[in-house]
Formats: C-alpha cells, sequence, structure tokens
C-alpha cells in the first residue's frame, strides 16, 4: 500500500489522500481499516464489490457556521493496482469533485437545466482531480502498459 496527498490546484492547501493497493482484496482492507480509525465501522460496510472508493472524512464541530472544517483533507480514495484505468480514475475522482462542491464550498447542488458557472466549476475541478491523480499513479510506477 501506498499513500500520496493529492492537491488539485496545487497552490491551495486543501487536498485529499490516495491510497493505492496492489490488490482488490487489499484495498478492502485498507478501506476497513480506515473506517475502524474514522470511527465509522459501525455502518454496516458492505465492500463485496468495492474496486475503489472515494469517502470524505472532514470532521464537523457544532458551532455558529454549520460544517465548521478542522483540517484541510476532505478526503481519501482508494484505488487499485490490478483496476487501474481512465474510466475507474475519472469514476472516483468524480466522487471527490462532488465532495469538493458539497463540503469545501457548501454548494447546495442545484446545478440547474442548463451549464452554468456551478456546473463549469465541477467540470474543471474534476479535470484537475483526474491530472493529478493520473500523473502520480504513472509517476509512482502504479500504471502498468496495457497493450
Amino acid at each position: 500500500m501506498k499513500t500520496y496527498t493529492i492537491r488539485p490546484f496545487p497552490n491551495v492547501s486543501e487536498s485529499f489522500i490516495l491510497v493505492v493497493t496492489p490488490t482488490v482484496r487489499k484495498l478492502q482492507i485498507e478501506i476497513r481499516k480506515a473506517f475502524e480509525k474514522w470511527g465509522r465501522a459501525e455502518t454496516g460496510l458492505n465492500l463485496e464489490n468495492t474496486a475503489g472508493m472515494f469517502s470524505p472524512t472532514c470532521k464537523y464541530e457544532k458551532g455558529p457556521y454549520p460544517g465548521v472544517f478542522t483540517s484541510d483533507v476532505f478526503g481519501t480514495m482508494f484505488l487499485s493496482e490490478d483496476h487501474l484505468g481512465a474510466g475507474y480514475v475519472a469514476h472516483e475522482c468524480l466522487h471527490a469533485a462532488m465532495a469538493h462542491e458539497r463540503q469545501r464550498i457548501r454548494f447546495d447542488m442545484n446545478y440547474g437545466e442548463d451549464c452554468d458557472d456551478h456546473e463549469e466549476r465541477l467540470a474543471y475541478y474534476l479535470t484537475y482531480c483526474v491530472r493529478e491523480v493520473w500523473n502520480t499513479l504513472l509517476e509512482n510506477g502504479h500504471v502498468k502498459d496495457r497493450s
């Protein structure tokens, strides 16, 4: 298992953690460990068909503003080397981008009927996530030649 810090915006401190395992079985073990560490093990987690995951890991505090963050790390992405591919990475990055919209920007997720500035923001953030995750996977030898 390898872990990396992904910063979709290079000059911004907010980030998420990328965990890469060699197999899906090891990925499921790491997800269980993480959920136990986060105190979320009691959620009845069924990982039977899970080959990747993005889990928001922000901690919230009660206060005058709902959802005050205690960290700039807003989630953890779990990927397995035996499933790496563009679609797989994009799928989990979409979950990261949606968590960013909900938890960092506090957007109400009402994108409307047509493309607008909110949808463009999501699309660009998704692009930055995919680029940073894919480059990290390439630079660290996780992506194998599939030809």
